[in-house]
């Protein structure tokens, strides 16, 4: 997908979320969610200029976000993400201003590496990396001979452990159906 054609698509579902929540963007700030530095001609960077005499661009960026975030889960809702593959990854390694506020929407198309090191994905393994050293320590230590002598219930709370946060998280899938 091209450059274009991707941006395009996000700045559509972003005023269409905008026009179903009753949001109005100025002439402005519409013309800054394409905005790239790299590639802005002398009207680009006028507007950008305005932009940042005129408009609190922390509330902005924040607003922004939350339609990318509204109209990206209403797509989910309606079986219509496969959409916003293409164009997310197309935007991913950019740099653009709407990619910082797809950024801070937390839907970044930039799978694999690029989220590796997100913060929202160590809080989210976390508590499966703590059941499974839980039950490897219970299982595999002295420590944990000393305190369950039974090498079979010892193996049970292992399995326990390595299961567990699979079922944690079916549990949670469907509660957000």
């Amino acid at each position: 997908m091209s450059l274009a054609k991707a941006k395009r698509f996000i700045i559509d579902r972003i005023l269409d979320q905008a026009k179903r929540d009753g949001i109005s963007l100025s002439d402005v700030e519409t013309q800054m969610l394409g905005f790239a530095e790299e590639s802005a001609s002398a009207t680009d960077m006028a507007v950008a200029q305005t932009f940042e005499r005129e408009i609190d661009d922390e509330r902005y960026e924040k607003t922004v976000a939350e339609l990318i975030r509204r109209a990206y889960r209403r797509d989910k809702e309606n079986n219509a993400i496969e959409a916003w593959e293409q164009p997310l990854d197309a935007l991913a390694d950019k740099d653009l201003y709407l990619g910082v506020m797809i950024q801070r929407a937390g839907i970044s198309g930039a799978s694999g590496l690029a989220n590796l090191f997100d913060w929202r994905l160590l809080v989210g393994i976390a508590p499966a990396l703590v059941f499974v050293a839980f039950g490897s320590f219970i299982a595999f230590s002295r420590t944990g001979e000393k305190l369950i002598p039974n090498d079979l219930l010892r193996l049970v709370i292992l399995v326990i452990c390595l299961t567990a946060p699979l079922l944690v998280h079916r549990m949670r899938s469907k509660t957000r159906l």
